[in-house]
């Protein structure tokens, strides 16, 4: 009976995600979405920012293309760690107990 119903609503999903993909093909390849003019304009002005493009092209200089995923990564890794509540307790305790 469970299966039943997870089969039923993932081809209700799909049949909607089909119907709407073929209404964004008809309707709007000519262009844009309304909604996505502030964010072109937002996102065009952040390219044209010459102090964006100095530390970034720098950055790509210095690490290259496998050291920027990596620092990235890294940086992804730390932030999650100061963040996260649980990964706190956890450093605490490893912290602790290499006290020990």
């Amino acid at each position: 009976m469970n299966k039943k119903i997870y089969y039923i609503s993932g081809a209700i999903t799909t049949l909607a995600f089909l119907i709407l993909a073929l209404f964004v093909k008809i309707d709007f390849t000519h262009g844009p979405f309304p909604f996505d003019r502030p964010i072109q304009t937002w996102a065009f002005h952040l390219q044209s920012s010459s102090g964006l493009t100095y530390f970034f092209s720098h950055m790509t200089n210095i690490f290259g293309d496998k050291g920027g995923i990596i620092v990235a990564v890294l940086l992804a890794l730390v932030l999650y760690l100061l963040f996260n509540a649980n990964c706190k307790m956890k450093l605490a305790t490893l912290s602790q107990a290499k006290n020990i």
